[in-house]
């Protein structure tokens, strides 16, 4: 994770907790992502979001609105397992 900066870290991190609370870890929603973020305005944390998600640690699906794992997050979190 060496390619996100300190932000992107908080929202991601934020997001791993968001979606463990309500799905278990599968997937969480805007909302409930902004019921975790007290330090960004939505603004920053779409910003974030977007950068997330174009270096594929997210994938946003626009269809139902949800927050889902990306590519490199479900990689490293993976390899993580087998350290």
């Amino acid at each position: 994770m060496k390619d996100l900066n300190d932000n992107e870290k908080k929202v991601l991190n934020k997001i791993i907790k968001a979606s463990v609370i309500s799905t278990g870890g599968e997937f969480t929603d805007f909302d409930e992502l902004m019921e975790e973020i007290t330090l960004f305005t939505e603004n920053q944390v779409k910003g974030y979001l977007s950068q997330l998600q174009k270096k594929k640690y997210i994938s946003i699906c626009e269809e139902f609105l949800t927050i889902n794992p990306g590519e490199k997050y479900q990689y490293l979190n993976y390899n993580r397992s087998f350290v």
